[in-house]
């Protein structure tokens, strides 16, 4: 074995990590026969191996051979952040599910005592956290704050990973072990509305969560105050009981909206003691309480009978604000819809684009698995073989079909332009003028013009008495009548 010198090695490890950043394994593999190298030497003043290198960058095929050449999975950066911790930031979720099937230890504190769950839902990498959680991850631990991933989540206004952790049976009320805050105390702090609501909509007990104090004595309403969150401010002040799934029971119409009673309602509103738009203490109309329990049918019925959603509640929302937050999709189509700003509109040519897109996405990851299968001394079962071949002929056919329809409108445009010019030139044609007008000519050439017109006179009448002195041409076979009462040709 041949001694390296400490330079000759630095040099050798940055074209290593070099060539991992790249994701060349083919060349990191020759690199690695030839020299020997260790693949845990860190590099730089972050100390980050060539495992975290590919954890960066999202290189699964990466790490895959580096754990197959000893790479350590909880390898620690000066930070404390291990592979799991970079991937998490970086919302790799594919590296982590990796990492994972090499049993990367996933409650590895950094220095902030955070682990990749943490991390994951500060940076709003929901199917990173997805892929946490669905692989046991442990919502309920701490960093040196006292703070969970839902508090992370929260503070950042990260919706989706709120939903994730509350899908996955997270705590929404639960508090920091340093401040006493709850995730609606940091979301309302923060001015994150979209996270208030959800939170408020989705607790057991929210009126005991808006009066929930932290260690300062301050409620989420006082915290939105401090911060001048003034959007948040507005809605948790006209926040009431009747605008969840609570129903004042001394109001029926109102009960049989929300329950989805149309019975209820055509005899109540039929006798005429009832009003379809009336209010109750907190201002919210029938069409409100139907639209927030998502009764769809109740909802159409109160419309057609002439029922004004455009009318708000005691918090400023109608009917259509009532139902989208509160997620019920099929009342916000029926009420018209998400406005363009809420869900663009994507034409058929862009979602198929995506659609291909999408598939050959798949199919490179598809490849650099089967590569990290083969290297791993593994084998593809023969029964996935057929249906993968069906899916990439199937994406063959879609791009070929895309091709032939970008050809077709690439030549219909040729054509249209070529028409166009055609009938530009045929224009121009017609407005030129075919003889110069008398007025425009000259002394000189009106001259010209009288004399001319006297020469072809005398020649004109010279060749009409020559006409006059000539018979008619005899054709063989052919007699023509010079008969003026006769027209007919008469052939031998």
């Amino acid at each position: 074995m041949v001694v390296e010198g400490p330079n000759k090695i630095h040099k050798l490890v940055r074209l290593f990590h070099d060539l991992i950043e790249r994701g060349d394994v083919i060349e990191c593999e020759k690199l690695h026969k030839k020299h020997n190298l260790d693949v845990n030497i860190p590099l730089g003043k972050e100390k980050f191996t060539a495992l975290h290198k590919a954890c960066y960058y999202g290189h699964l095929e990466c790490v895959h051979w580096l754990v197959w050449h000893t790479a350590d999975v909880n390898v620690k950066s000066v930070q404390g952040w291990t592979p799991a911790h970079i991937a998490a930031i970086r919302g790799k979720d594919q590296c982590v599910e990796g990492l994972l099937c090499h049993k990367a230890d996933m409650t590895v504190q950094d220095e902030g005592g955070q682990c990749p769950i943490h991390l994951a839902a500060a940076h709003g990498n929901t199917f990173t956290l997805q892929t946490i959680c669905r692989k046991g991850g442990d919502l309920h631990l701490r960093d040196i704050n006292g703070w969970r991933a839902i508090h992370h989540a929260a503070y950042n206004g990260k919706l989706g990973c709120v939903q994730t952790i509350a899908k996955w049976g997270g705590d929404l009320d639960t508090v920091t072990l340093v401040t006493g805050d709850t995730p609606l105390h940091l979301a309302a702090a923060r001015g994150h509305l979209p996270v208030v609501k959800y939170i408020i909509s989705n607790v057991e007990d929210w009126v005991e969560m808006l009066a929930a104090i932290n260690n300062d004595a301050e409620t989420p309403l006082e915290k939105a105050i401090f911060s001048e969150e003034h959007a948040v401010v507005d809605y948790l002040s006209n926040l009431q009981v009747n605008e969840l799934n609570e129903v004042d029971e001394g109001f029926p119409l109102h009960v049989a909206a929300a329950q989805g009673d149309i019975s209820a309602l055509k005899r109540m509103i039929g006798s005429g003691l009832y009003s379809v738009s009336a209010r109750d203490d907190h201002q919210s109309t029938p069409a409100h309480k139907a639209a927030g329990h998502g009764q769809v049918e109740a909802l159409r019925w109160l419309i057609d009978n002439e029922a004004d959603v455009e009318l708000v509640n005691a918090s400023g929302e109608n009917v259509k604000d009532v139902a989208k937050r509160f997620g019920k999709t099929q009342c916000v189509e029926l009420l018209g819809g998400y406005t363009e700003d809420e869900e663009e509109e994507t034409s058929p040519e862009e979602l198929l684009a995506r659609a291909l897109n999408k598939v050959d996405v798949l199919e490179e990851e598809l490849k650099e698995a089967k590569i990290a299968v083969n290297q791993l001394g593994g084998s593809i079962p023969a029964d996935t073989v057929p249906e993968r071949n069906a899916v990439l002929s199937e994406a063959q056919e879609l791009r070929e079909m895309l091709e032939h329809e970008r050809i077709k409108r690439e030549k219909m445009e040729a054509t249209i332009v070529e028409l166009r010019n055609q009938l530009s030139e045929l224009s121009n044609k017609e407005d030129t003028p075919l003889h110069t007008p008398a007025e425009n000519l000259s002394d000189d050439s009106s001259t010209y013009s009288t004399t001319s017109s006297s020469v072809s006179r005398k020649r004109n009448s010279r060749n009409s008495k020559k006409r006059r002195n000539v018979k008619p041409p005899l054709t063989r076979g052919v007699f023509i009548s010079t008969n003026k009462s006769s027209s007919a040709t008469s052939v031998e």
